[in-house]
């Protein structure tokens, strides 16, 4: 993951996406420790999704300007 430019912000924002996609817990260790091959073959995990925050729950306002810092969009956009 990191070989390929990734750093700790974006293997966070990539598992919520994929554990929002596929509906199930993915840690963090195993995006940075396998290739996307094993990630893929082992994907169907039977640990429940973590609480997820909903789009209308409030960001703090030093989180917007922490994800604006690294070129990521709020969804609050008062960044």
């Amino acid at each position: 993951f990191f070989d390929l430019g990734g750093h700790s912000l974006l293997a966070m924002r990539a598992v919520g996406e994929m554990e929002a996609a596929l509906g199930s817990r993915i840690p963090v260790r195993r995006l940075i420790f396998e290739t996307l091959a094993q990630l893929a073959e082992t994907s169907t995990t039977t640990e429940p999704p973590r609480h997820a925050r909903t789009a209308d729950t409030p960001r703090k306002p030093w989180f917007n300007r922490l994800l604006n810092a690294v070129g990521m969009r709020t969804s609050a956009g008062n960044g």
